[in-house]
């Protein structure tokens, strides 16, 4: 039975400290003309944004943890990370027992990066994917995972 539903933002200064906010906009903005409205962005303006993300974040791990759930499912998408153009599916479903990646790669030479490991159930994912068959969805089940779009 479902539980409970989060969403949240995965831009970089969820997870950035606000110091590094301005590096970060410069580099995820390359070349691009930016609105006036940035030089509003002050020290004050970047802290009290930050305050609010921290919050936020603190109230969804709080309503996690309230939940108490057995199974976290985490839905995203891939952002041409892991599948590129020779195969993309709509949906997939990993199977894997563990899986590990990154938090902030484009920031590793900033010193932002972790890597992160996170334990799966594969006999839940496999019967997710099983479930979504036989409701006419397809989607590609994935036991390990190996960024074919931007290898190591």
């Amino acid at each position: 039975m479902l539980v409970l539903g989060l969403a949240t933002s995965h831009a970089p200064a969820v997870l950035l400290p606000v110091e590094a906010w301005p590096a970060a906009h410069k580099l995820m903005i390359a070349d691009v003309a930016q609105s006036s409205d940035v030089e509003a962005e002050t020290p004050e303006f970047l802290a009290h944004a930050k305050e609010r993300i921290d919050s936020s974040a603190a109230a969804l791990r709080s309503a996690l943890e309230a939940a108490r759930p057995d199974v976290v499912i985490i839905v995203g998408d891939d952002q041409n990370e892991v599948f590129g153009p020779s195969v993309n599916p709509n949906l997939a479903v990993y199977c894997g027992d563990k899986v590990t990646g990154n938090t902030l790669p484009r920031f590793r030479d900033q010193g932002f990066d972790e890597t992160v490991t996170l334990g799966c159930h594969p006999e839940v994912a496999h019967a997710l994917a099983a479930g979504l068959v036989e409701r006419g969805f397809d989607p590609a089940v994935m036991t390990e995972l190996r960024p074919l779009s931007k290898p190591e």
